[in-house]
């Protein structure tokens, strides 16, 4: 009994400190999707990368636009509209548009800051102590070796809340790396931007996924 009493004793001011940690990466987590969520419009710029076993499989920059659960995500390949039910997927080199109806798992394919809401459910989270910029590093991981999405490094501004770099790791040991250049908040974005317009393709195969 007197051994036991000591271990835990030992172990109280560590324990703290874990509690501490995860009681601060929730307040990040909170705050920067809060951010993300807020009235008014969002517009980011990014580059991002992605890799397996070190190597360098692609990259892409990019532009977001973001209002709540809409999203415009632009790049040289490809163009995206999310009105908050429908999505409309355009590859310039095919001159096609997939129409559907995406789950949270596929919105999360095309949108990053969806990652972000994992903290809700089946991820842990703490700090890594890390901090760079003003930035302090936060790390989600599944609880669940089955999901997709296995770990999540997101660098949130301890001022602002704006994540400024997510590092993803799936399931089959690839890396995705965004890093976040540009990020102006209170734009004036109208819903009609999230909403594929046929006029502007004319060109454009519709093939409707719903």
């Amino acid at each position: 009994m007197k051994r036991l009493i000591l271990t835990l004793t030992l172990l109280l001011p560590f324990l703290g400190v874990y509690s501490q940690k995860n009681k601060d990466a929730k307040y990040l987590l909170d705050n920067a999707t809060a951010l993300l969520q807020k009235e008014g419009g969002i517009k980011t710029s990014f580059y991002s990368s992605t890799y397996k076993g070190g190597i360098m499989e692609g990259d892409t920059k990019g532009v977001l636009y973001l209002k709540g659960e809409k999203f415009v995500l632009e790049t040289s390949e490809m163009k995206t509209w999310y009105d908050g039910k429908y999505q409309w997927s355009l590859i310039f080199e095919m001159e096609e548009v997939n129409v559907s109806e995406p789950t949270e798992e596929e919105l999360q394919e095309i949108n990053p800051y969806q990652l972000l809401k994992l903290y809700k459910k089946g991820y842990s989270y703490s700090l890594s102590g890390n901090v760079k910029n003003g930035a302090i590093e936060v790390i989600l991981k599944a609880q669940d070796k089955t999901r997709n999405y296995q770990q999540i490094k997101v660098w949130i501004n301890q001022t602002s809340y704006e994540p400024n770099l997510l590092e993803v790791m799936t399931k089959d040991n690839r890396i995705a790396k965004i890093q976040i250049k540009e990020f102006s908040k209170g734009i004036k974005l109208s819903d009609a931007l999230f909403r594929f317009n046929s006029e502007d393709y004319p060109d454009a195969d519709i093939i409707d996924l719903r």
